[in-house]
This record gives structure tokens, sequence and C-alpha cells, in this order.
């Protein structure tokens, strides 16, 4: 009986079904993450042809450029806001920003209020970026972008190692991580078509809705 009892005590606890949901949902939000993160790339060759828009190719560059340092100088805010607060509402809130400034990249440049140019001197450098209002307008929703794109990216792999115990928090995580290549793929195939059919101002919407 005694060696019956040890036996159950040191058996692993089973992970409830629960924890699998959870990474299904975390993961599929991750898939989608990705999606948004490469339509830009998949209609960048429309957006530059877009006569109304007349973006040229250094003022592209900048669009992709302002969502990586968004999210490069945030993720550690972040992260030391996800040991404070709670994490489930900081990542929904993630997945909301991130999806509405993707649907607004269609729109942002005729906004009316936008200047017609601007210069932005880059501190501690003789570097000074010349860009059209539309351009820098867009460069904003990417940064926005990125803003939601760091706080989902950053503490949903902690949370995930809540659900899961050490001797499947591996295999958890990797199938989080196997959603950002699909999510890769799929959105330039994604950001393609409905660029090719709708444009690449529905494709923002329709991706982001």
């Amino acid at each position: 009986m005694l060696f019956r009892s040890n036996e159950s005590a040191t058996a692993p606890k089973r992970v409830p079904r629960y924890s699998y949901y959870a990474l299904a949902v975390l993961s599929l939000v991750n898939f989608l993450n990705y999606i948004d993160r490469q339509v830009l790339p998949a209609v960048g060759p429309l957006m530059l042809e877009d006569k109304q828009l007349k973006l040229s190719h250094s003022e592209f560059g900048y669009l992709e450029a302002a969502l990586l340092l968004s999210f490069t100088i945030l993720a550690p805010l972040f992260g030391y806001l996800g040991d404070l607060r709670a994490r489930t509402k900081l990542m929904a809130s993630a997945a909301v920003i991130w999806s509405v400034a993707t649907g607004i990249t269609g729109l942002v440049d005729r906004l009316p209020f936008l200047p017609e140019s601007i210069r932005i001197h880059v501190p501690m450098t003789q570097l000074t970026l010349a860009m059209s209002g539309a351009a820098f307008g867009l460069c904003v929703v990417r940064a926005v972008v990125g803003v939601g794109e760091s706080s989902y990216s950053t503490i949903t792999p902690s949370l995930i190692a809540d659900y899961f115990p050490p001797r499947k928090r591996a295999t958890a995580l990797g199938v989080f991580q196997a959603a950002i290549p699909m999510g890769f793929a799929l959105g330039f195939v994604i950001g393609g078509v409905l660029g090719s059919y709708f444009g690449w101002r529905m494709a923002f919407m329709i991706v982001g809705v």
C-alpha cells in the first residue's frame, strides 16, 4: 500500500484540456499576427505603382523599419508590464490594436490633416529623413502595428509556460512558434491575391478584419 501511495504521489499530473484549447487559440492568433505583418511586402509593388500615393522606394522601406523599431523598443516594456498586470488582458488589447492599425493602413494616406511633407532629424547623427505626409502617416500606423505585436509576442510564451508543466512546455512552445513561418508564408499569398483582386487598400482592410 505504501508503494502504491508513493507511486501515485510521484506520477506526472495530466495536462488539463483547457491548456490545449488555450494553446490552440494563442497559436491561431500568432498565425494571424504574422499574416498581418506580411501583407505589406506582398502588396508593396502595388503601393509603389499607386499614382495617388506617390510612395518612393525609400519611403516604402521606412514603413517596415517603423514597425521593427517600435517592436524592438517596446518589447522590454511589455515584458515588464506582463509581470505586473493581467497578461490575458494585455494580449487581447494587443490583438485589437494591431488588427485595427492594419485595417487603417489602407486609409491613413487620405486623412486631411496630414502635412504635405516632413523632415525628421535622427538624434546623434547627421542623418535627416525626408518623406511625404502620406508616407509619414503610414509609418505611424505601422509603428502602432508593432506596438500590438510586441506586446503579444513578448507576453504569450510566459502564459503558455503557466498552462503547461516543464515536461510538456517545449512541445507547447514549439507549436506556438510553428505558427510564425506558416503565417509568414500565407501572408504573402493572401496579400498578393487580395491585392490583385481588390487593390492594396482593401487587402489591408480585409486582413485587419
